[in-house]
């Protein structure tokens, strides 16, 4: 798989190399789509909730749950290659179903709010004078925001050690409330059609750093559907 990826992205830097017509545009973003934790099941067998002190009154489970981001959009191209670097702000949702940490409260998602830059590499096809076919993949990193901003040297509020009487009087766990970690990278892939100056595009976003201090990791996965309009 990583040889055809490798293969993949040789071709489009090839194409890209012998293109003439050199252009850049700035567009506003905003996505729709949904998100999940990926690696929760031996959490869920255990009754715990990753990275916190809460302890649930019986296994739940986990599933994917509506996502969001909003940002800018710089797309390069010359010719039929192309480069999208897309900066964004992007809220990510575990659903949990079944998650009581008390008699009457129980605890419906983890959120992380992230700062992400994702850059895809890929080519542009002119379907007719109207419509435009583009593809592409590349890495991405992200930082959350919260997290970061939080002091460092203090106890995460529902962290591991926070004590296992403290329990959330919210309806979610935030990343930066608990053990996780506040940095983010892995891959994303990007298909779409353009109509003038619109995208509209699939983007799947495949984490691959555990970002939960705890025993089993943890890795982000998000499917969104966005909508760029190019200024």
């Amino acid at each position: 798989m990583k040889k055809i990826i490798l293969f993949f992205a040789l071709c489009i830097c090839a194409v890209g190399l012998h293109s003439q017509e050199v252009y850049m545009a700035v567009g506003f973003r905003g996505a729709i789509g949904i998100s999940k934790l990926n690696g929760m099941k031996p959490y869920e067998s255990a009754s715990i909730l990753p990275g916190s002190c809460m302890i649930t009154s019986a296994p739940y489970r986990s599933s994917v749950y509506p996502a969001w981001d909003f940002g800018l959009t710089i797309q390069y191209g010359r010719n039929s290659f192309v480069v999208q670097t897309d900066l964004i702000v992007s809220c990510l949702n575990t659903g949990l179903k079944d998650a009581y940490v008390s008699d009457d409260h129980r605890i419906k998602r983890i959120t992380g709010i992230y700062a992400n830059l994702a850059i895809n590499f890929g080519n542009k096809w002119h379907l007719n004078d109207n419509y435009r076919l583009i593809v592409g993949l590349g890495p991405y990193i992200g930082v959350d925001i919260y997290g970061v901003a939080s002091n460092p040297n203090e106890e995460r509020l529902y962290g591991k050690n926070a004590g296992k009487n403290r329990v959330s009087a919210n309806d979610e766990l935030g990343t930066d409330e608990g053990d996780y970690r506040n940095f983010d990278f892995g891959g994303t892939i990007l298909a779409g059609i353009e109509y003038h100056r619109w995208q509209f595009a699939l983007n799947y976003y495949h984490g691959l750093q555990n970002i939960v201090k705890d025993d089993s990791p943890l890795y982000n996965r998000a499917l969104k559907a966005s909508v760029t309009y190019f200024f």
